[in-house]
């Protein structure tokens, strides 16, 4: 059974955001997606949640990305939702939104609730992207909050 997930897709200039139909979330569909080795999963940050999303979201994200990369842009949308305002480290690339389904396993979610989701995200959209985003430098683990 197919789950719908929300990519947020890097691009030179701006965060697309999409809708993607995905047979199931393991690692390889992942990697594939966002385009790495490594990824890291976090849930939204709280300053996220005043704007309507589910508090069960996670972010799926690569954890290499500044280490691989020069000259890496932030995510502008991911950065927001992982909590960037309250401590200032960015999220780089493609980000894969999922959901956590209260049992600890990784879920898409249902038609209804991705547009929701993305009608929320288009609003965040407007509000991050008048924030100037300061990529923070590699170090070779996240800082845990």
């Amino acid at each position: 059974k197919n789950m719908n997930i929300i990519m947020l897709k890097q691009t030179e200039n701006e965060v697309l955001i999409e809708k993607k139909e995905v047979e199931n979330l393991d690692l390889d569909t992942m990697y594939s997606l966002i385009g790495c080795r490594y990824v890291d999963v976090k849930n939204i940050h709280p300053i996220a949640l005043g704007s309507g999303l589910p508090s069960n979201m996670l972010l799926v994200f690569d954890d290499e990305f500044l280490i691989e990369r020069d000259n890496p842009k932030a995510n502008k949308i991911a950065s927001f939702l992982f909590g960037y305002l309250m401590h200032g480290q960015s999220l780089c690339g493609n980000v894969i939104l999922c959901q956590d389904d209260k049992e600890g396993n990784m879920t898409g979610f249902s038609d209804e609730e991705a547009d929701d989701i993305i009608a929320n995200l288009n609003y965040i959209d407007e509000f991050v992207s008048k924030i100037e985003f300061v990529v923070q430098e590699p170090t070779m683990e996240f800082v845990q909050f």
